[in-house]
């Protein structure tokens, strides 16, 4: 079940997950109209409508964008969101299984990403709060990833920005791969 609230995600994710195998995608607020069906913070008062459609459809997970499809935030079957905070420290978790590397994220985050770099062998980093001064910290360090505990996944591998697409594709890749999808 996509939440698009009716921005460019609404074209961008479900082609994303069909690029990528997925078979049966629920569009929910996914014209991209510019009317935004619900305040567009991707936050847990704002996703009651995802969360009933994602229990209803018997959806497999949801997904919520904000409008600019640069912070991501992921629900469970049971329609019970995944967290914000989180998304960042599932995503990493992942990339660092593969690929040992600082990581960075704001001072406002979880210190989960922290727990799970140092138990990964790496260094952990914080910046000031901002996109600019994570990606600044992260070119500083070399760090594989980093982001903000607000959904924003910075992945320079690809480029120095958040994108929920790129977290998306971690996310399921790493369902997949550990045989949880």
């Amino acid at each position: 079940m996509v939440d698009a609230v009716n921005s460019v995600g609404g074209i961008a994710v479900p082609q994303l997950l069909k690029a990528m195998g997925v078979e049966t995608i629920y569009p929910l607020f996914c014209e991209p109209n510019g009317k935004f069906a619900h305040n567009p913070e991707p936050l847990e008062e704002n996703l009651s409508a995802l969360s009933n459609e994602v229990k209803q459809y018997k959806a497999d997970m949801g997904i919520a964008v904000d409008p600019d499809v640069d912070r991501l935030v992921l629900m469970d079957e049971n329609g019970v969101l995944f967290g914000e905070e989180y998304t960042l420290v599932a995503v990493s978790d992942y990339i660092l299984m593969h690929k040992k590397g600082a990581t960075v994220s704001n001072l406002s985050s979880t210190k989960a990403l922290k727990d799970i770099t140092e138990k990964a062998g790496c260094n952990y980093y914080t910046a000031a709060v901002g996109e600019v001064n994570v990606v600044a910290e992260m070119k500083k360090v070399a760090a594989v990833i980093g982001g903000e505990g607000n959904g924003g996944i910075i992945y320079p591998e690809l480029h120095y920005g958040r994108d929920a697409l790129v977290g998306i594709a971690l996310f399921l890749t790493h369902l997949a791969k550990s045989g949880k999808m």
